[in-house]
């Protein structure tokens, strides 16, 4: 019985685990899933080569191979700041269409951060250290009497 050709990857769709929050928080790393499926919407073949980017913070690895149509990566999220709190989680796969030509099939996903400020104790006066040895009295005229 001849192979079946697989058909193009086309449909990638990412999962952060988050325990159901929205917004995720600056300096943790969650779970990242990413499910590849083909233009039948079947998973893709294991082995197939997929490409993590992230427009902030670190999507680790960079380049996995799929697993029953599946990659698992971490994602740290780093301290953006108050300027920019959002990223974009980016999967891409190549490969070779009917005509032999490279292509891709893209998946992406926004995230948005939350960064709390870290409280900054209060300064706090310099402790005062008992010493036994004999000091002057402080009349404030330098002992000039």
């Amino acid at each position: 019985t001849p192979t079946p050709t697989p058909l193009p990857p086309t449909n990638i769709r990412i999962r952060i685990e988050s325990g159901g929050d929205l917004i995720l928080r600056c300096g943790q790393t969650y779970l990242v899933f990413v499910e590849v499926r083909d233009s039948a919407g079947q998973l893709v073949a294991d082995g197939t080569e997929v490409r993590l980017t992230a427009t902030g913070g670190t999507l680790s690895p960079a380049i996995a191979t799929t697993r029953l149509g599946q990659v698992l990566a971490t994602y740290f999220v780093p301290f953006f700041g108050p300027t920019d709190p959002t990223a974009r989680l980016i999967a891409q796969v190549l490969y070779r269409d009917a005509s032999g030509r490279w292509t891709q099939a893209l998946g992406g996903v926004d995230v948005f951060t939350l960064c709390l400020p870290t409280p900054v104790p209060a300064p706090t006066a310099a402790p005062q250290v008992a010493s036994s040895a004999i000091q002057p009295p402080r009349t404030g005229d330098a002992g000039l009497r």
